[in-house]
Formats: structure tokens, C-alpha cells, sequence
């Protein structure tokens, strides 16, 4: 990932989450590189993935945050011209990271 691109992205999440959600955030993102290794997925799509899950707790509280996040995410990634699949798979993962549990639940589709 682009230095320039992922410190403009790091400002945005920050500037959009509560304090204790960027510091939530900043806890996983080493432990999402760890997995990443560890189980073959993709970097930046994990990272992406981490830095953007929370970012719509900011807008609608913790109840179904997951889908603003996702909406937020593709936004600024769409408009910051980000390959397509990168975006769709960052998006995968967000609004699945709230896990099948849920209601009309789905299991995640790659390894991301």
C-alpha cells in the first residue's frame, strides 16, 4: 500500500471515530497483520478491513454499525479510486465482521 494513501486514510478513520475506537482500531491493526501471515491473506485488504470496521459507530451507535461502515468504506475508496475487487473484498469483510450470528448473517467468502 501506498505510504500517502494509507496516512490520508489513517487521518480520515481518525478524524470519523471516537476516541476509544481508534485506539480499538490501532490495537488490531498489528494483530490483523499477524493473522494475515499467518493465514495467507491479503495485507491490505485485512488492514483496509480493520482501519474502516468501526468507522459508522460514529454515525448510527453500535447496533447494526457494520453496514454504515461498509457504506462509508466503499465511499472513500471509490473516490480515492481503488482497484474494484480491492473495494469489494474490503467491503466483504467489514459488514461480515459482525459475524453469521446475526440476523440474515452471512459467513465470509474469502479468507480476508
Amino acid at each position: 500500500m501506498d505510504e500517502e494513501k494509507l496516512k490520508k486514510i489513517e487521518k480520515f478513520v481518525k478524524e470519523k471515530s471516537s476516541e476509544r475506537d481508534w485506539i480499538h482500531i490501532r490495537q488490531m491493526r498489528p494483530i490483523g497483520k499477524i493473522l494475515s501471515d499467518k493465514e495467507g491473506a491479503n495485507k491490505d485488504i485485512v488492514d483496509m478491513a480493520i482501519l474502516f470496521h468501526d468507522i459508522g459507530k460514529s454515525k448510527v451507535g453500535e447496533e447494526n454499525h457494520e453496514i454504515e461502515s461498509e457504506k462509508i468504506a466503499r465511499s472513500f475508496l471509490e473516490e480515492n479510486e481503488f482497484d474494484g475487487n480491492f473495494i469489494q473484498s474490503v467491503c466483504d469483510a467489514i459488514i461480515r465482521h459482525a459475524g453469521p450470528w446475526k440476523e440474515n448473517g452471512e459467513m465470509p467468502q474469502t479468507i480476508e
